[in-house]
């Protein structure tokens, strides 16, 4: 899907963007500034190999 939701707007983005982006993974963190930023880390690849992306 890669897109961002606009919580002001309350609609889905499509980014312009450019280059490779990271595998998907599971086992990640989720949290918010309280504001307009949503922050998401860590995260295990398969296998259970961590990911440093």
């Amino acid at each position: 899907m890669r897109s961002l939701y606009h919580t002001v707007e309350s609609a889905w983005r499509k980014p312009v963007t450019s280059g490779s982006y990271p595998k998907g993974c599971a086992a990640y963190g989720m949290t918010t500034d309280g504001d307009s930023r949503l922050f998401i880390y860590g995260g295990m690849a398969e296998y259970g190999e961590y990911s440093e992306a």
